[in-house]
């Protein structure tokens, strides 16, 4: 009934009009423009010849995209147009993706969804996944941001480097999004920096139309100067791009980087589950 088409041998406009289609009504939208589609694909390591569209009658009705990275699986995303949903195609969908990657050498896939959307983490249970953790997001208002440590801007090979060591000596577990190969694999899409002294650490962050979030934060050596350094990296964030309010996304329940987000008064705005499956 259904025809699978790569993504990698299908139209990529006719892919971003189904994905913005798909998400129009949902709770957390996407939405994709061809440049932004590249970077996501790139940043996160999305496979197009392991991602799929589902066409029906020559109409493409639902998608998933598959990201790889070694042994190791995410969904990115999927999803079925209004009109199809409710017949079984989700399932189908991520019953034959599951498949795909298990014969490629796959061995666990990781998602997220809305802690809220319990119909979503159900279908999800029913294929083997299970809740490992929260993902929490969080935003900090800022009104006069002056940082009294002074950053300096970074290459993201080294910013690669320090967060692989941060990771090992703060014994981080960072979630997909904010790994070390993520970092290095966004291009020039965010702004970097670092800051030595006895502050020593790094910040990756970016810009809305009205905030500043940051994608990444940790000292390099000493686990309990992390909110004090947060703190100096959010003035610097916020003071830099003439923001008043800072955002942290999908920061995992056990990093850290929560604690201190925490500490410093950031407020939790959202929650997501991480969900696991061992293939």
């Amino acid at each position: 009934m259904y025809e699978t088409v790569k993504v990698s041998e299908f139209s990529t406009l006719r892919l971003l009009n189904l994905v913005n289609e798909v998400f129009a009504d949902y709770p957390l939208r996407i939405e994709w423009d061809l440049f932004s589609f590249i970077q996501d694909m790139r940043e996160n390591s999305i496979s197009l010849s392991d991602s799929y569209v589902f066409v029906k009658h020559d109409r493409p009705v639902g998608f998933i995209l598959c990201c790889v990275r070694r042994n190791r699986g995410r969904i990115d995303s999927m999803g079925v147009i209004r009109e199809e949903r409710g017949k079984g195609l989700g399932g189908q969908i991520l019953s034959f993706a599951l498949e795909v990657l298990k014969k490629k050498g796959i061995s666990s896939v990781v998602l997220e969804v809305l802690a809220g959307q319990q119909d979503v983490v159900k279908f999800y249970s029913r294929s083997g996944f299970r809740v490992t953790r929260r993902l929490i997001s969080m935003i900090k208002n800022v009104p006069n941001p002056r940082p009294s440590i002074r950053f300096l801007k970074t290459e993201r090979e080294s910013i690669h480097k320090s967060a692989l060591e941060a990771m090992v000596r703060l014994s981080r577990r960072p979630n997909w999004q904010r790994e070390p190969l993520t970092l290095l694999l966004s291009g020039d899409r965010y702004k970097m920096a670092r800051a030595g002294q006895q502050l020593a650490g790094y910040v990756v962050w970016g810009k809305g139309e009205e905030n500043a979030f940051i994608v990444d934060c940790a000292p390099m050596n000493d686990e309990s100067i992390y909110a004090e350094f947060l703190e100096q990296a959010v003035n610097h964030v916020c003071q830099f791009e003439g923001r008043s309010v800072c955002f942290i996304g999908n920061i995992p329940e056990d990093d850290p980087l929560y604690r201190a987000a925490e500490q410093v008064g950031f407020q939790p705005l959202f929650e997501q589950y991480e969900m696991l499956l061992q293939l």
